[in-house]
Formats: C-alpha cells, sequence, structure tokens
C-alpha cells in the first residue's frame, strides 16, 4: 500500500491543493522549532514583502502570522499587545509557541501561501511579537529572528489609512508593561487624542520595549528604507546571517508587492528612493513635528527623525 506522501505526490495538482487546505500540518517533514525561521515586525512594516523575499524559492513553508489569535486557536494567549517578561515561563505561553513554532497548526490563512506541500524548514511570519521578542529569544534560543523595522510615519500613515486599532488601552492595561517600561510615559500616552498621536505612540511602544531588552546579536535588524534603496546588499547581509548563499533571484522577487500590499504597481515602477518617501504626501508638518516630539519622549529620535532614512545603519550591533 502507497503511503500518504506517496500517493500525494502521484496526484493532480488540483487534489494537492485541496490536500494542503484539509491538511495543512502535511506541510512537515521535521518538527523541531530549530528548523523555523521567525521574521517579526510592526504591522504595516514590510513583513509580508520581506517574507517574499527570503522565501523566493519556496524553500521554507510559508506561515502566516500563526499568533492570530483569531484564526488559531492554538495562540489565544496572544493577544494583540500583549507584553510578556523575558523571563515569563508560564506553559500556557511556552506549549502554545512550542506547538506553534513546530508547525503543528496550521489553516487556509496560516498557509495560504504555499505552493508545495512538504517542506523541512519553516518561516514563521509575525506582527505580534515585538512586546515578547526578547521571550522567544530566551525561550528559543537556537532559533534564528529577523526584526524588520521602518519610519514610523510610514507605518502610522499606513494604519491609519486601514483604520487600523491602536491597542493603547491593551497597553495602559498590563502591570508589567507599565512597571517595567512605561510608567514614566503613561500620562502623555493616555492624554493622547487624535488618531495620529495614538498610533505615534503605539509605535514607540512597539520598538521602546524590544530595544530596550535585547542584547548584541539577539535579532538580525532589517530597516525597510534600507532594503528599498540597496536592496542587493540587505538581502545579501540577510542571507549571510541565515547561512544562505545570495541568490539575484532573490532581488528579482523583491521586484513584486506583497499579498498585504494594496499598492496597483510593482515595487519596480517605483524607485527605491519613492517606496520610502511616500508617506511624506500624507504626512502634514504639524503632525511630522507632533511624531518628533513623541520619538523624543521614547528617546528614539536617534534611530529616525523628519527624513525618511534612519539615522543609523547599525543597530543591536549587526547593521554593516
Amino acid at each position: 500500500m502507497r503511503s500518504l506522501k506517496d500517493a500525494l505526490a502521484a496526484a493532480p495538482l488540483t487534489d494537492r491543493v485541496v490536500t494542503l487546505v484539509k491538511h495543512p500540518r502535511l506541510l512537515n517533514t521535521n518538527f523541531d522549532y530549530r528548523n523555523s525561521l521567525c521574521l517579526v515586525g510592526a504591522g504595516r512594516s514590510g513583513t509580508t514583502w520581506l517574507a517574499d523575499i527570503v522565501n523566493y524559492d519556496k524553500r521554507y513553508r510559508d506561515m502566516f502570522e500563526p499568533f492570530d489569535a483569531t484564526y488559531v486557536p492554538t495562540a489565544a494567549q496572544f493577544f494583540s499587545g500583549l507584553y510578556l517578561r523575558p523571563d515569563n515561563s508560564d506553559p500556557a505561553y511556552l506549549e502554545a509557541a512550542r506547538t506553534i513554532l513546530a508547525g503543528k497548526v496550521g489553516n487556509r490563512r496560516v498557509d495560504g501561501g504555499n505552493v508545495r506541500l512538504f517542506r523541512r524548514e519553516r518561516m514563521v511570519k509575525e506582527i505580534r511579537g515585538n512586546l515578547w521578542l526578547k521571550w522567544l529569544r530566551n525561550h528559543f534560543p537556537e532559533m534564528p529572528i529577523v526584526w524588520l523595522i521602518r519610519h514610523p510615519c510610514a507605518v502610522v500613515s499606513s494604519r491609519l489609512q486601514l483604520d487600523w486599532s491602536t491597542y493603547i488601552p491593551q497597553y495602559l492595561a498590563q502591570r508589567h508593561l507599565l512597571e517595567d517600561h512605561l510608567q514614566p510615559m503613561r500620562e502623555s500616552i493616555a492624554s493622547a487624542k487624535s488618531q495620529f498621536e495614538k498610533h505615534m505612540y503605539a509605535w514607540c511602544i512597539q520598538h521602546f520595549v524590544p530595544l530596550r531588552q535585547l542584547s548584541q546579536g539577539d535579532v538580525h535588524v532589517v530597516f525597510y528604507e534600507h532594503l528599498c534603496v540597496d536592496r542587493e546588499a540587505e538581502i545579501e547581509r540577510l542571507f549571510t546571517f541565515l547561512g544562505r548563499r545570495f541568490d539575484s533571484r532573490a532581488v528579482l522577487r523583491a521586484a513584486t508587492p506583497s499579498k498585504t500590499d494594496w499598492r496597483e504597481t510593482t515595487v519596480d515602477q517605483k524607485s527605491g528612493e519613492n517606496l520610502v518617501t511616500t508617506w511624506q504626501r500624507h504626512v502634514g508638518l504639524d503632525q511630522l513635528r507632533t511624531a518628533m516630539k513623541i520619538l523624543a519622549l521614547f528617546g528614539l529620535d536617534y534611530i529616525y527623525g523628519e527624513e525618511p532614512l534612519p539615522k543609523v545603519r547599525r543597530l543591536l550591533g549587526n547593521q554593516a
């Protein structure tokens, strides 16, 4: 009797797709978390685009935001805006993360980007992990983590256009988050009135916390802007971190917008410079000044300023 794997290999493509949808765990041939790569970044930072570049050759099982409790019951504890102390050893979080990072969850949303049934390696793309990034590093030390960062005004502009939540109430309701990081800024955060201000505070919280916690070499940092204007060098540097040989096909893949990009043009139809300056058409002068004040309040103005490009090339010791 043929094995299920042999039967699937011989099946027509349409049957394989149906099988994939019904049995997404069949994508795994190894459940060791060390065979996972975690790609983390705040929502609307370009994480899906970067994931597409990394997985240009379909090497990985692409797991799209598996910590979203709305679609993955295993992730029920990981609500949006969650903060975890790095030494938190609560089994409810640890067991859920182990299950997800081992690839033992799946559904149409998580696995919708896959075209191959059997993969040994996984790429976990997640936008909810910034406030438990150090926790993830501590408890899964042998898993490579890539952290994508993008200019706050670009992120805020995109979130406003899509009417995203700021999650400010969730942040201010977490005692440990206030005690460890936000107490000095609590009144300012709570007094924010406009959606622009609230989203700026949200971006700052999402980056202030991990930057205080992470040590040199904990994660590989990619700036969205550097990826746009110096694409080949940034991809080569990233692949070196991942222990992979550089392939120019990854650069070609970068010319295609991601499935979560609502632009009606390919990336190559804009210069890299235009990609990083688009937000300037949507953010007014008063808003920009407000953004700079909020960045300064968190001490993050050394990373970004009024100009589109980051002020720094090096962050957490791994920027060339």
